[in-house]
């Protein structure tokens, strides 16, 4: 953007003013040739700062937007959060939108980042803002100022100076009496422009603090103890508050007294005591509490004040010299923290002494407040300023003796180098390390000697080490000693890999133990791995896949096969195989004898094969519960991976398979009836000749089908379901699940038939489904798939002798004549087919349905009956189709609305003349052409229903207000001939007869 071709530029305050006129400067110096105006708001601060930089001239503000020209740039500094008024009315003036930074560059800005800059500001604050801040004006107190000590007079006097800068010269200031009566007596007898409290932190005075709170004084300000003020906002006194509970009162800039405590060598003392006298506090008052030993070259350091001192044989001393410390009254108190487990007790000190002010020194000797965000940088360990006194390290024996040797050399030199290792190795190696010049002192254990053992974990722990050391290569040996590696109590943790790379150990480089590197000595034999290979498929795929990891995964491995007790003597004679187990269907106890030799095998790594056929399910169940560190995965194209959370899906793909004759074994599919036989045997027949070859299919029928399906060939088993025998029913779908087929299988062509089947069809566990629909297409059903059982598509073959039987409930909306005639069309095989036909009358009119027949049921209601147990009796009904005369006279309105809110598929209407229509374009349930269902438009008579139900309301309406006029007029005319003249009322008013 060519920024130098504008002239005319607008700076809206969207910021804290020491930021507004930071940006105007910095604009100036960047850009000389602009007219720069600004659009600020009109706060008496804003007036105060506008004098102050004799800027009156070029500004605007925001009641004052309407009269403001068009400029060429409006630029918004995104430096603090809120100010959104000014920002919604600067937006909408003309001109380009732009932001800019502390350094003054200008760049386009849209309404998002607009929107975005009221709740998170997108730059922070450089450090010389910080300096420019520092001689900002403050807003001066003007006019009638009430001064309200609310503090002790030695804190007035020190920090005169500086609420004194905050009072204007032409002020006039009034000091409150001590009392809080009498302050409020003051308050209310004066007019006072602002109000000036102090919150010190000193205990009392609470009725004065909270005096100006609840007086009408527009301004507050409020003073620390240190003479920092802030305004009395509701923003700014929270934060206050929240900072005094958390870190307490301030201590005094000035001179305050601080209790030095020793928590690391007399050098870290007087350093720390160098620092805080220099920098942090010049005129502060230090008393150091040291031990005894080290108190003559702690005495030597010029920056202390006082010194005491603490024995670890003499009680007394002790004593003494905390309540020196206690009479000393101070109010910081300071130690060092360096990450070293030393001065244990004196840092428990640190923690309890009753000062809630802390000051905190590092290895670096940097110096921090002590809070809860700070507490845990005490734990961190940094380069030390001075060299610490000697460590003692622990470095326990995980890999060959050689890697031993570099390590103890390797932690002697650039770890610590004034360190004490103790090197813990085996009972056979002990000779071999007694010679290397970095170990200062040997420990061993032995398998066999239990109490040599003990002691030498007793030894270890007397020795009480800093750091563990131990090495990681990745090879699955030394279990124990790198279980004792992180179960040992130390502080610090440090591992060293195959490459002799040192680091230590935390949360993120945990796994860096498990990486096998390249190694160092390549004369250690590499000890072989065991591994489980358990049988998932064809024998063959088992021999192929021992092959597979015998020669390629793991050369030097150990293989164990678990297979059936059948595939034993084919696997035999197998060289890739070492150990063999069995497992059988019949012998429980067998197989538990086989689990148990598993288990004391202790394999590294787990094996199977997977192709994606429905097989070996328990077999596949015990490969990914064994407990094992690695699983891997070969499938049917004798790819082998390891098994993780992004390939775990891979062992669901079914490729294609090594041995061809696996695909001879005939696959089980079980075909469920949900349509007619005709439809079931064509099913089967396409399942057999196209989709699977040799399969073996069991049909599941209905008891009156079963004589259909006996003499077919491609059906191999039948099972029945039968209504009324429930243990039959339950019996047939048992056999069908120890059937387990490989496949499910169903007709859907959208009629709603053999609910109970299709719902079973769903509930199977099986995972491979396959659906056909009216034409006998096949597809599986998948999510995406879903969809389409629900479509009605053209019937195969001609049902005649299947058409549905429908359920019609008819309800009275009117005469019963005109019902009993309808009643008589709705049996009419031309309009629905089969129908079972219910009627819904009153009891008194019931008589009209009697001669009608065909009718199955009679629903009466009437008073005195229970309209609940009516309505559940409809339910329970189950209509497929409802009916009602509807000839749109106001009669019989609750069963209209019935008719409209009963839950029914179908919809019949008759109207006066005893046409039929139904409520949808047409019923798919109709056949033939000379039907009487007509396919009649709904809005020849929607039209008329909606204009009266607009017109109804409004007549009404209409009625109400002139009958409501003509009774006002009448009320007041018979108002003015009843009362006469005021004079003579009493005497013309005729006397009512008693």
């Amino acid at each position: 953007m060519n920024v130098k071709a504008q002239k005319r530029v607008l700076l809206v305050q969207c910021c804290h003013l020491p930021q507004f006129f930071y940006v105007h400067n910095r604009l100036r110096e960047l850009h000389p040739e602009w007219e720069i105006h600004r659009l600020m708001s009109s706060h008496p601060q804003v007036q105060e700062c506008l004098k102050t930089f004799s800027l009156v001239e070029g500004t605007y503000f925001v009641e004052d937007a309407r009269q403001i020209p068009e400029f060429d740039l409006i630029v918004f500094p995104l430096l603090n959060r809120g100010y959104s008024r000014i920002r919604k009315r600067a937006a909408s003036l003309p001109g380009q939108l732009t932001e800019c930074d502390y350094q003054g560059h200008v760049s386009p800005v849209g309404k998002w980042l607009l929107l975005k800059s009221i709740f998170a500001p997108p730059y922070k604050c450089p450090p010389e803002f910080l300096d420019f801040a520092k001689d900002f004006p403050v807003w001066r107190l003007s006019g009638n100022v009430l001064l309200i000590p609310s503090c002790r007079e030695f804190t007035l006097k020190r920090t005169e100076k500086r609420w004194s800068a905050l009072i204007s010269e032409d002020s006039r200031v009034f000091k409150a009496p001590g009392s809080a009566r009498k302050a409020w007596q003051l308050i209310r007898t004066r007019k006072f422009d602002s109000v000036l409290a102090f919150f010190s932190g000193e205990k009392g005075y609470l009725s004065l603090k909270l005096l100006p709170f609840f007086s009408r004084i527009r301004r507050i300000v409020i003073v620390n103890e240190n003479g920092d003020h802030l305004e009395g906002s509701l923003r700014s006194m929270t934060r206050f508050l929240a900072y005094r509970l958390s870190s307490g009162r301030a201590a005094w800039k000035n001179h305050p007294r601080i209790l030095l405590i020793q928590t690391e060598s007399p050098r870290y003392v007087c350093e720390t005591a160098r620092l805080l006298k220099s920098k942090v506090f010049p005129r502060c008052e230090i008393l150091a509490l040291c031990r005894n030993e080290d108190q003559n070259e702690i005495e030597a350091c010029a920056d202390l004040d006082q010194i005491a001192w603490f024995s670890r044989n003499s009680f007394q001393q002790n004593w003494r010299t905390l309540l020196q410390a206690l009479r000393f009254r101070p109010d910081l108190l300071s130690a060092i923290f360096t990450g070293r487990p030393v001065f244990r007790k004196t840092k428990l000190l640190f923690f309890l002494f009753p000062i809630r002010r802390r000051l905190v020194t590092n290895a670096q000797l940097d110096c921090y407040p002590l809070t809860f965000g700070t507490l845990p940088r005490i734990f961190r360990k940094d380069l030390f300023t001075f060299q610490p006194a000697h460590e003692r390290i622990l470095l326990i024996q995980t890999e060959d003796p050689r890697y031993v040797r570099k390590a103890a050399r390797l932690l002697k030199t650039k770890v610590s180098p004034s360190s004490e290792i103790l090197a813990l190795c085996r009972w056979q190696d002990r000779e071999f390390l007694a010679s290397c010049p970095d170990i200062d002192t040997l420990c061993w254990f032995s398998k066999r000697l239990f109490w040599r053992n003990c002691r030498t974990l007793i030894r270890l722990l007397r020795f009480r080490p800093y750091r563990a050391a131990a090495i990681f290569t990745g090879r699955p040996v030394f279990r124990k000693a790198k279980l004792l590696f992180f179960l040992f109590p130390v502080l610090r943790r440090v591992v060293v890999n195959a490459q002799l790379g040192c680091y230590s150990l935390n949360p993120r480089t945990f796994p860096l133990v498990f990486r096998k590197d390249r190694y160092l000595f390549e004369e250690i034999p590499l000890t072989p791995r065991r591994i489980l290979l358990i049988q998932t498929e064809d024998p063959r795929y088992v021999r192929e896949a021992a092959r597979l990891l015998k020669t390629k995964i793991f050369p030097s491995s150990e293989i164990l096969v678990l297979c059936r007790w059948e595939d034993r003597e084919f696997l035999e004679g197998c060289a890739d195989i070492d150990t063999l187990a069995w497992f059988s269907k019949r012998s429980l106890f067998k197989n538990c004898r086989t689990l148990i030799r598993m288990l004391r095998f202790r394999p590294y790594s787990a094996a199977a094969i997977f192709t994606g056929r429905p097989v070996f399910r328990k077999a596949k169940l015990l490969f990914f519960l064994f407990p094992v560190l690695r699983r891997v995965v070969v499938n049917a194209q004798l790819g082998c991976y390891s098994l993780n959370p992004t390939t775990l899906p891979l062992i669901f793909r079914r490729d294609r398979y090594l041995f061809e004759e696996i695909l001879a074994n005939p696959q089980k599919i079980l075909l469920i009836q949900t349509e007619h036989p005709l439809y079931v045997r064509e099913a089967a027949r396409l399942l057999r000749a196209r989709i699977f070859p040799s399969c073996e299919i069991l049909a599941l029928c209905r008891w009156e089908d079963r004589k259909s399906f006996e003499d077919f060939a491609e059906i191999k088993k039948l099972e029945w379901l039968s209504r009324g025998s429930f243990h039959a029913g339950l019996k047939a779908v048992f056999k069908a699940l120890r059937f387990r087929p490989a496949a499910c299988a169903a007709i859907f062509t959208g009629r709603p038939v053999f609910r109970n089947a299709k719902l079973l069809f769903f509930l199977f566990p099986y995972r491979r489904k396959l659906v056909f629909n009216a034409r006998l297409d096949c597809y599986r059903l998948w999510p995406n798939t879903f969809p389409r059982i629900f479509r009605r598509e053209p019937i195969l073959f001609d049902l005649p002798e299947t058409s549905i039987e429908h359920r019609v409930l008819l309800i009275q909306t009117d005469e019963g004549a005109l019902h009993k005639k309808a009643a008589e069309m709705v049996q009419d095989p031309s309009i629905l087919g089969q129908t079972r036909l219910a009627v819904l009358a009153p009891r008194d009119q019931q008589d009209h349905f009697r001669d009608v027949p065909g009718i199955e049921k009679v629903f009466t209601y009437g008073r005195g009956c229970n309209h609940l147990k009516v309505m559940f009796s409809l339910l329970a009904y189950r209509p497929t189709v409802k009916a009602a005369v509807l000839t749109g006279k106001p009669v019989f309105k609750l069963q209209k609305l019935l008719f409209r809110l009963f839950p029914a598929k179908e919809t019949l209407i008759f109207n006066e003349q005893l046409i039929c229509f139904s409520s949808q374009d047409t019923l798919s349930y109709s056949r033939g052409s000379d039907s009487f269902l007509q396919e009649a438009p709904l809005s020849a008579l929607f039209r008329p229903l909606c204009k009266a139900t607009l017109f109804f309301p409004r007549f009404f309406y209409l009625v109400i207000w002139v009958t409501l006029q003509r009774r006002r007029r009448s009320y007041t005319v018979s108002l003015e001939s009843s009362v006469s003249p005021l004079s003579n009322s009493r005497e013309e008013r005729p006397i009512k007869p008693p």
